[in-house]
């Protein structure tokens, strides 16, 4: 049996693991600082031939592209935890429950890395003909979506509401809401962006589940994600205790009390519940190391 690992933050964490990640980080800085000292000694020693001065942009664009996608995977790695005093001092916007506030810092990065991406397209369009200018238009054509799609995600950072009747989850999705014995499952899945997240299923029969949507390019759905990595909370240990509130009304008597839960911190203290809420979460996952 696979020992439990921390919960990954990314799909391409999921796919690599936590030290393929990393590894796949340090390759893209090494390639990126390799194509800027190629590029720049190809500059320095002498001028490109006439035939290949539109190739300039494209050439320019490549390390930008790699040191993009090294800044976005740095941010996503070197996660910044939310303490409990973070929590409280939010708390003031709550008559009840508890206020998590999410950060912007790996949506910027995102944009920053599709953004640059979306302009290398669009350069290689317009310096290409034919077949060329076809294929770097389809992909600048979607790297413009997903460009759009991320701004609007930092114009909307993610925030989690708990308080003794239910959740709300704000993403730049949507802003939803659900009454916990509303709650069908939560399941650890893969969400918007490459990140994982735990989508939280609403019941097909439930009334207390409300919505507001804002994405023009994604089909609204009866569920609402709770991402982690931008709550700056330990994803494990978070699951554990929306299932315990999802599933033990006495367990919700502790959010009305407006402190910080300890089991949101706690291994400890989260890991300390029924069996059917701690399995098989702790069979696949343990608290991530890292602070």
């Amino acid at each position: 049996m696979r020992a439990p690992r921390p919960m990954p933050t990314t799909r391409l964490e999921a796919l690599l693991g936590r030290h393929g990640a990393v590894v796949a980080l340090w390759l893209s800085a090494a390639l990126a600082v390799a194509l800027s000292a190629l590029l720049w000694g190809a500059a320095l020693e002498r001028p490109l031939a006439s035939s290949l001065a539109s190739m300039v942009p494209i050439l320019v664009s490549i390390p930008i592209v790699c040191w993009a996608f090294v800044v976005f995977q740095l941010v996503t790695t070197r996660v910044r935890r939310t303490g409990p005093a973070q929590i409280s001092a939010a708390r003031d916007a709550l008559p009840h429950g508890i206020l998590i506030p999410g950060r912007r810092g790996h949506t910027l990065a995102l944009l920053a890395a599709v953004g640059t991406a979306a302009a290398f397209c669009v350069i290689a369009t317009v310096t290409t003909s034919g077949g060329w200018a076809i294929a770097w238009g389809s992909c600048a054509a979607l790297c413009v979506i997903a460009t759009v799609s991320t701004g609007i995600a930092a114009a909307h950072p993610r925030r989690l509401i708990l308080h003794p009747n239910g959740l709300g989850s704000a993403s730049f999705l949507s802003d939803a809401a659900v009454q916990w014995h509303d709650i069908e499952t939560i399941e650890f899945t893969e969400g918007a962006a490459g990140m994982m997240v735990l989508r939280v299923h609403v019941a097909p029969t439930a009334t207390s589940f409300e919505s507001v949507w804002r994405h023009p390019f994604f089909r609204r759905k009866k569920s609402l994600d709770v991402e982690p990595l931008s709550l700056g909370i330990d994803g494990t240990l978070l699951w554990l205790a929306l299932r315990l509130y999802a599933t033990d009304p006495a367990a919700r008597q502790e959010l009305a009390s407006g402190r910080t839960p300890a089991r949101l911190f706690d291994p400890v203290t989260a890991t300390a519940v029924p069996f059917a809420v701690a399995h098989p979460v702790i069979d696949v996952f343990r608290p991530s190391p890292r602070s």
